[in-house]
């Protein structure tokens, strides 16, 4: 017994210490690729200038008055912007430097915590695949970038990783964090949701007993806190909902429950631009084609967990469902690659189809290559100004 615990620490350990140096080196590679492009496109740029573009300008703008100025800003949750000002030292550290830290950290985390699920969930033997496929990922690179995905998929994972060891409590308390940082952590909610029920045995009336499901009421303390400081500042509690009516810059985003109509319409684009009735240019690549393989891959591993995996993936499989539903009803699919990067259901699924189907691994090695290139395209537009996600 002592020497399979003693076995079990060191496993443990080395984990830990290998996610570190993989979260270091990336973050270190990002760094200095992001800094050759950036220099290429500008000599005087500066070290880490290349993270600050598109909706980092708007973290800078609420770390500078608090959403107090600009209504808009309010759209951007303040959990992100926060610690990276609480890293600065409240501002004297610059904050670029303060931001790569912060992802640094929470990268570190992510990877931890995506390790023990896929421990959990599949074995170890797979276990830093699901690592390699979430760095393959097109929008990979938004979690070096000042954007909140890092500190979102650490929250996300680490939640429901509690969930699954029923450290409900511990869950609660990352669930109450995370509704203060992104609204897709409402997905989050869910997804640890059907994880506490699926551990009743789906039985609705044995999960209502249970006094954990009061950790649940610690899910939206986080979006109330940053509601009330809204009310307080603005005099607007919703503000965060309502701050699309304050700028031009989201015209596009238009409430629509038709996400059929939404997600065809995505698909039907880029075969339009094969057919040569309209431009194959960034609006239709980055803007509906590869959001529409990303929903297709979100689709394809919730089905795979709900019809064929079963027991412990089911939760996850309708995280995934769920997830194609609230990335679609602003009838568009704009940024879903970006929003897809935490579904980490599709990192799960391209480790269990490398396990069980031997065929399938040539071309999942030809999709994972296609992507991390796809990834370093993205990351050059991305600091050259051009949208990316």
């Amino acid at each position: 017994m002592q020497l399979w615990q003693s076995k079990l620490q060191v496993v443990v350990k080395r984990d830990v210490f290998i996610c570190l140096i993989i979260a270091v080196l990336w973050q270190l590679s990002m760094t200095i690729v992001g800094f050759a492009f950036d220099h290429d496109l500008d000599p005087s740029a500066s070290l880490l200038g290349h993270i600050m573009h598109w909706d980092a300008g708007w973290y800078l703008s609420v770390i500078s008055d608090w959403y107090a100025s600009n209504l808009a800003s309010a759209a951007f949750y303040p959990l992100y912007p926060l610690a990276v000002w609480t890293v600065s030292l409240f501002g004297i550290i610059n904050i670029p430097v303060a931001a790569l830290l912060v992802n640094t950290i929470c990268l570190f985390f992510a990877l931890l915590a995506l390790l023990r699920i896929t421990h959990i969930l599949i074995g170890g033997k797979l276990s830093y695949l699901p690592v390699l496929l979430l760095f393959a990922f097109p929008s990979a690179f938004f979690m070096h970038v000042f954007y909140t995905e890092s500190l979102f998929i650490a929250i996300g994972l680490w939640a429901y990783l509690f969930a699954l060891q029923k450290k409900w409590w511990q869950m609660g308390i990352l669930l109450a964090l995370i509704t203060a940082c992104r609204l897709p952590g409402l997905l989050i909610v869910a997804l640890c949701s059907l994880e506490f029920y699926r551990a009743h045995a789906w039985n609705l009336k044995q999960a209502f007993k249970d006094k954990n499901v009061l950790t649940f009421l610690l899910a939206p303390i986080g979006f109330l806190f940053y509601g009330s400081y809204l009310f307080l500042t603005t005099g607007d509690g919703l503000g965060m909902l309502h701050a699309y009516q304050h700028t031009d810059d989201w015209a596009y985003q238009q409430f629509n429950i038709n996400i059929f109509e939404t997600i065809f319409r995505a698909g039907h684009q880029p075969i339009k631009a094969f057919l040569g009735v309209r431009p194959l240019d960034n609006d239709i690549i980055v803007n509906h084609l590869i959001p529409f393989v990303s929903l297709v891959l979100i689709a394809a591993s919730s089905l795979y967990f709900l019809l064929v995996a079963k027991k412990k993936f089911i939760p996850i499989g309708f995280y995934g469902l769920l997830s194609i539903v609230l990335f679609t009803l602003n009838n568009n699919v704009v940024s879903v690659h970006r929003y897809a990067l935490p579904v980490f259901g599709v990192y799960l699924f391209g480790a269990l189809l490398w396990h069980k189907y031997k065929k399938a691994r040539p071309f999942i090695l030809i999709a994972t290559t296609l992507s991390f290139i796809l990834q370093l395209v993205l990351y050059s537009r991305f600091i050259g100004d051009i949208f990316a996600g």
